[in-house]
């Protein structure tokens, strides 16, 4: 019989963060740089809810305020949980730090509809609506309504609700 097929390629890794060795939800371990920045865990508790969302031997957290070369916030200190107070070091291979992903920034609010759409014609916008001359009633004899959509409307879904000709 003729041999299988080839495996497809599998696909590729989604990009990793500078030093970073391991991500598990929204924490992850990292072995260079100086601390964990803006996503530096600095309360006891979710330290040990990171160690225990990756899986780590020790999930009990030891607080020092004695941080001889070692990175502030929460650390794997050779399979040890610590949280750092201060920082004076940099995060290793045997002093990993521990952090978070930064929620993202908040959204901006919705455009108007007037910059998804050009009206021409006796058409209004009320809001993300573009209604009809005498909505809720047709159109008058010879009224015509154009309505085109602009580059931010790609990729937006557009309905049309009631819609005769």
């Amino acid at each position: 019989s003729p041999p299988p097929p080839p495996s497809p390629p599998s696909p590729p890794a989604p990009p990793m963060l500078p030093g970073v060795i391991q991500v598990a939800g929204m924490y992850y371990v990292k072995t260079s740089g100086s601390n964990c920045g803006s996503g530096m865990i600095t309360e006891a508790s979710e330290c040990e809810a990171a160690a225990t969302a990756l899986g780590m031997s020790d999930t009990s957290v030891s607080t020092s305020g004695l941080t001889f070369n070692y990175p502030q916030g929460c650390t794997d200190s050779s399979g040890n949980l610590y949280l750092y107070q201060y920082d004076s070091g940099s995060c290793t291979s045997t002093r990993k730090c521990i952090c978070k992903f930064s929620p993202p920034s908040p959204s901006l609010p919705p455009a108007p509809a007037t910059a998804y759409f050009i009206v021409y014609g006796p058409c209004t916008i009320n809001g993300t609506c573009v209604r009809s001359p005498n909505y809720p009633s047709n159109y008058g004899n010879s009224q015509t309504c154009i309505i085109t959509p602009t580059s931010l409307a790609v990729g937006q879904r557009l309905s049309a609700t009631a819609f005769n000709t």
